[in-house]
């Protein structure tokens, strides 16, 4: 892999919540981090985070609709990679979340909440904003790591 580059650089895709649209951005994303020099395992973090991020949109944003539109923009400054997601759903603020109880039995726990409460041990940082009323914005980022560091930080914040 080649290293980082010192300027930043971009990616931009708009696509519908149709599936063979999100499994295609997986590959888009890691062909732009790949020219980018983003470290492996960085954009595996990053396309992990954004599969449960995406699904939980398309599930319950436009709740299995095939035609809700989701925007997503990265950029990587040579040091992390910082993901905007945008839908146009019902209001959804997934940093207001409690944390989940991971600590409970399987058969005790409340379904739900699980794939949030992994978003934020993978990111190193995550914001929501709803826009003018009418876009759920979801800011994440996650930082380059050593070869012998661990996922995140887990900040979530």
């Amino acid at each position: 892999m080649s290293a980082p580059s010192s300027s930043s650089s971009s990616f931009s895709r708009q696509l519908n919540s149709r599936a063979p649209e999100i499994a295609e951005l997986a590959d888009a994303v890691e062909e732009w981090a790949a020219t980018a020099g983003v470290q492996e395992r960085t954009i595996r973090y990053v396309n992990i985070i954004l599969d449960e991020l995406i699904a939980n949109i398309v599930a319950h944003a436009y709740r299995n609709c095939n035609d809700g539109t989701i925007e997503v923009n990265a950029d990587y400054d040579g040091h992390r990679v910082c993901v905007t997601l945008r839908d146009y759903g019902p209001e959804f603020d997934p940093t207001s979340l409690p944390p989940a109880d991971t600590e409970k039995d399987i058969d005790e726990r409340e379904i739900g909440g699980l794939g949030v409460h992994f978003v934020r041990k993978l990111a190193d940082h995550l914001s929501y904003q709803r826009h003018d009323g009418v876009a759920n914005v979801v800011v994440f980022c996650k930082a380059e790591t050593s070869p012998e560091s661990g996922p995140g930080t887990g900040g979530g914040n």
